[in-house]
């Protein structure tokens, strides 16, 4: 801001009543304006910093810790002690009335000052808990929980790892997540217990600092100290404690660490009794404040997306080549977290413009490399993966499909279809399956979604086992071979195939997996007709005047257009 700038604002704050001094002369020029005023009758002075983008943010206002020291604790004041004026996220600044823009901040950070004083905002310590207690918080450490914690105490692991203390109920998706996600390869022993309890009693600033400060206050609520206190019996060596507070339906979330402590005095090594410990012995001893993570999968659909998750289907997928990979990911984003993979490939680089994973996963199974990429992403997943070819998977461990709630087949080879709807039709699997395939340049993408028994084959292939609901006519010329190879492979795009993976999952989703509806269907989706038609590409009469991108539903066991 230049001195003429700045010259205008102190002369209009100055008719507005306020005492300012310029201060901070940088490069010859006042940047900085301290403003001096009194709140509940006490003096303040506060400092008023513009940033380079000012009138099109807002201004930082600051007040002066010596000042602070004496009304402290006050709501919305941050650890460098600047004030949350306004939430960015909803205010706008006024850039057209810089002048005006300074006066209301200003008046805004007075505002929150003089409730807090009379502390008619101190419930905004709550709502804002997780900001407050990470000021405390010791900065290069944090605490990352992998799964969701509800309104019981309970024991929980935990593994540290490059200052995180990574956090689950789970052994093996502990493991998992830091073998996926860090190349990490866990020494067992070094898996630890951690407690969690949740707390009834709000807690307000000043928060507990010492041993003595935070045991007293659990104390104060009879379950949380019974869970607490047993934790802590016999423990001697560095102590997790997690804690929440809930308040209108949200949990907000804390830890901290109890220092390693030694057997007192006549009790055995490894021995101790904690009120002694932290009552007494240790009673000064400050705890260590961490801040929480939540990246469990309740909060992540809470915070990322409506709330809705699918709690209750575990799938497998057979087949994660790129129409494959799609639909994990689809399925993924829905909130499905129980994942059996299936396939005996690896990826090559042939496959990547076109599927989830990348050249850094070339040569690695396809099952592991998308394994990878899930728990990555999402914490919480957990995935079995399988690198043997179906079929003989199908010989000697049915149990597998049979203990999914959907088992979905995306291979794209008639042999293996065919031998699922035989197993289904048998009876030998009894869980639902969806049969998916798409034509050349995802032309047209189908799925047969199977819930009853029925001779499937013969509705939908004719006596040579042609598709009888193609969308492209003599679609087999356009299959192609790669150079040196006699294997084919269908050309399309990744584009075409998220559109035809999340155009179904659509249909899917609230049919099927929502309202669970019962019967047998045929779903077809057909994409850019319209390029087709300028390449002079055969259309099937039944989409001939069909526009891109067009769904079709059709009722097998009913074999009626729906």
């Amino acid at each position: 801001m230049m001195d003429i700038q700045l010259k205008e604002v102190i002369e209009y704050l100055q008719k507005k009543g306020y005492e300012c001094i310029p201060i901070d002369k940088r490069n010859g020029e006042f940047v900085d304006i301290d403003i001096l005023t009194t709140i509940c009758g006490k003096e303040i002075r506060l400092r008023c910093k513009f940033p380079k983008t000012f009138p099109y943010d807002f201004p930082k206002v600051y007040i002066l810790e010596e000042f602070y020291k004496d009304i402290a604790p006050i709501p919305h004041i941050d650890k460098d002690f600047s004030i949350c004026t306004f939430d960015k996220n909803v205010a706008i600044p006024n850039h057209r009335e810089p002048l005006k823009l300074v006066e209301e901040t200003i008046s805004q950070a007075i505002k929150i000052i003089e409730d807090g004083i009379k502390g008619v905002n101190k419930e905004d310590f709550i709502e804002e808990f997780n900001s407050y207690w990470g000021n405390e918080a010791l900065n290069e450490i944090e605490v990352w929980v992998l799964s969701t914690l509800d309104d019981y105490s309970q024991h929980l692991y935990f593994y540290c790892y490059e200052k995180i203390f990574y956090v689950s109920n789970d052994k093996f998706q502990l493991e998992e997540y830091l073998r996926c996600s860090k190349g990490v390869s866990i020494n067992k022993e070094n898996i630890k217990r951690c407690l969690y309890i949740p707390m009834k009693n709000r807690w307000y600033p000043p928060y507990p600092k010492t041993n003595k400060e935070v045991f007293l206050k659990v104390r104060e609520e009879k379950e949380a100290f019974e869970a607490y206190y047993k934790f802590l019996k016999d423990r001697t060596e560095a102590s997790l404690i997690i804690f929440s507070q809930q308040i209108k339906g949200e949990k907000y979330f804390g830890a901290w660490l109890h220092q390693p402590v030694q057997s007192p005095k006549g009790f055995r090594k490894g021995k101790v009794s904690p009120g002694l410990a932290y009552l007494m012995q240790y009673k000064d001893e400050e705890i260590i404040k961490l801040r929480v993570q939540l990246l469990d999968r309740r909060r992540l659909f809470n915070r990322g997306g409506d709330g809705t998750v699918l709690s209750n289907y575990t799938v497998s997928i057979t087949g994660c080549g790129s129409i494959g990979s799609y639909l994990i990911q689809a399925l993924a984003e829905l909130g499905i977290y129980e994942f059996t993979l299936i396939d005996n490939q690896v990826l090559t680089s042939e496959n990547i413009a076109r599927h989830i994973c990348g050249a850094s996963d070339i040569y690695k199974w396809k099952t592991e490399a998308i394994k990878e990429q899930l728990i990555k992403h999402y914490p919480y997943i957990k995935c079995k993966s399988i690198s043997r070819d179906v079929l003989e998977v199908l010989e000697d461990s049915l149990d597998i499909f049979n203990q999914c709630d959907i088992n979905f087949i995306v291979v794209g080879s008639k042999s293996v279809e065919i031998k699922f709807l035989e197993l289904f039709n048998q009876g030998k699997i009894t869980k639902p399956l969806v049969i998916i395939w798409v034509e050349p340049f995802l032309l047209g993408g189908h799925a047969i979604i199977v819930q009853n028994k029925q001779d499937i084959e013969s509705l939908i292939y004719d006596e040579e086992y042609r598709f009888k609901y193609s969308i492209l006519v003599d679609g087999g010329k356009y299959t192609k071979k790669e150079a040196g190879c006699q294997s084919t492979y269908i050309p399309y795009s990744a584009f075409e195939a998220r559109q035809f993976v999340y155009n179904f999952m659509d249909y899917f989703y609230n049919n099927h997996m929502i309202k669970e509806t019962k019967g047998n269907y045929l779903f077809s989706w057909c994409g850019n007709l319209e390029w087709a038609r300028r390449q002079n590409m055969m259309i099937s009469d039944a989409w001939l005047s069909k526009s891109k991108r067009t769904v079709s539903v059709r009722r097998l066991d009913l074999d009626d257009q729906v």
